[in-house]
């Protein structure tokens, strides 16, 4: 008899001991504030220490658990330690409720097993408390109404004004810059207002002769005499064939441009002088001449 009661006194002490090695803590989610179709989170911590092990079939498994409660994913991670696991369960609600009402999460039993298994060894298990929430109706049970019966309405909510300094102030910006562009251009090409004070003869000349229209001879000696007005203004005095030398002395800058010249001089004095515009024009061509007029311009904006 005595022997039988130490044996017994030393299988109570081996299951204590083993129970006091497996440690568990639940981490739960709010209590309240849950709708239908939202999902409960619940992570259990286990720490079995060197001598007990988790049973793995006393793990929850996926699965309807109510006609309102899936339980829709189960996680078993081991830990940093082989003695620490976690279990994640995620549960959804599909229960919708017409007024605040409390439901609660069913518990759970673990069981572990000390180490190393054996057939004989008891389970130690350890309860999981329930879950208790609060879930949330959708809708008021109750809508206020008016005196008149008919549903009140919330008042319009009241406009707030942005803040546009910092869009304006860029605004501004953009429209100085495209306006100092304008003007840079306008500059450039000599066009009103600028023309009234820019010394341009050769980009006058260009838009003028861009205006004259059709190609019989009057048109013809018409382009001519504007560019010779533009070649005398540019020089401060009138230009011959015979001042070409001297012209392009005092504005070497229209150097690269003399055999043009040359031939403009020369389709002008038949043009003007023999009446002969066929060869006015054999000499320099419509072409050239618009080539021309393009150089004199472009040199002209260099500052020559």
């Amino acid at each position: 008899m005595k022997l039988v009661a130490a044996l017994l006194l030393f299988a109570v002490a081996t299951c204590t001991a083993h129970a006091g090695d497996v440690h568990i803590s639940v981490r739960d989610p709010r209590a309240f504030g849950y709708f239908i179709g939202d999902t409960i989170e619940r992570t259990i911590e286990i720490d079995t220490g060197n001598s007990m092990e988790l049973v793995p079939a006393y793990i929850p498994r996926p699965g309807a658990l109510a006609y309102w409660l899936d339980l829709v994913a189960v996680e078993h991670t081991p830990g940093s330690k082989t003695a620490h696991q976690q279990i994640r369960l995620v549960y959804q609600i599909f229960y919708a409720a017409l007024e605040p009402k409390r439901l609660e999460l069913p518990g759970f039993k673990l069981s572990f097993r000390p180490l190393p298994p054996a057939d004989t060894a008891e389970l130690v298990t350890r309860d999981i408390a329930p879950f208790s929430f609060l879930a949330s109706p959708l809708r008021e049970i109750v809508t206020p109404k008016s005196e008149d019966g008919t549903l009140p309405l919330r008042p319009d909510a009241q406009p707030s004004i942005l803040p546009t300094s910092r869009a304006r102030t860029m605004v501004l910006a953009w429209l100085a810059l495209a306006a100092a562009a304008a003007a840079g251009l306008l500059w450039y090409y000599a066009v009103w207002p600028f023309s009234l004070w820019t010394d341009r003869p050769f980009s006058r000349a260009a838009r003028r002769i861009r205006t004259i229209n059709g190609i019989g001879d009057d048109a013809l000696k018409h382009r001519l005499l504007v560019l010779h007005r533009a070649i005398d203004e540019t020089a401060g005095q009138r230009v011959l064939a015979g001042d070409l030398s001297t012209f392009l002395d005092r504005h070497p800058a229209f150097t690269p441009v003399a055999p043009l010249l040359m031939k403009f001089f020369d389709s002008s004095r038949q043009a003007f002088f023999r009446n002969d515009t066929a060869a006015a024009r054999h000499t320099l061509s419509d072409h050239d001449f618009t080539t021309l007029t393009q150089l004199l311009e472009m040199r002209e904006r260099s500052g020559a």
